[in-house]
């Protein structure tokens, strides 16, 4: 189910680039905490990616959509996030096993302002990952946060 939403949210990132020039802030047409020229943001929030994901299946022929998603994988993963696979591997256990106190494990926003939560993630990404690994967790975990309407760069700030 996640892997077809997220192919259907990497189809739409082509018109969501197109939409991007088009919209400032105030005018960007979907929910979405993330700033519109944030793609990082907009590659890990999943509310956005199902509501453009739903525009384009509306609006596209299937050979469009699948071009289309070819391209909006390229796009995020210009900017260090596999749509796939948003967090490297050595980060995965790090997010599973962290605290999440009283925050439900799929809760982001909850677990954004859990300071546990974050400090764990962020010592276990210290810890497990390395080089351009570390800094695409460091980037995704981010991102998860900002889309949450979370800003916690000043902990993971390494």
């Amino acid at each position: 189910m996640r892997l077809s939403v997220v192919v259907l949210f990497a189809a739409s990132l082509v018109s969501a680039a197109s939409v991007f020039k088009r919209h400032n802030e105030h005018e960007v047409p979907y929910p979405s905490p993330c700033k519109p020229d944030d793609t990082v943001c907009l590659c890990v929030n999943e509310n956005y990616y199902t509501e453009v994901a739903t525009c384009v299946q509306s609006n596209c022929s299937p050979e469009d959509a699948k071009a289309a998603a070819e391209v909006g994988i390229k796009y995020c993963k210009g900017v260090g996030i596999d749509p796939e696979n948003p967090i490297p591997k050595c980060g995965i256990q790090c997010v599973e096993k962290a605290p999440t106190g009283n925050c439900y494990p799929d809760d982001n926003k909850c677990l954004c302002k859990n300071k546990d939560f974050l400090e764990s993630v962020v010592w276990c990404f210290k810890k497990s990952c390395q080089g351009e690994d570390l800094k695409n967790a460091k980037c995704a975990g981010e991102a998860y946060c900002r889309a949450a309407g979370v800003g916690v760069s000043s902990i993971f700030g390494y």
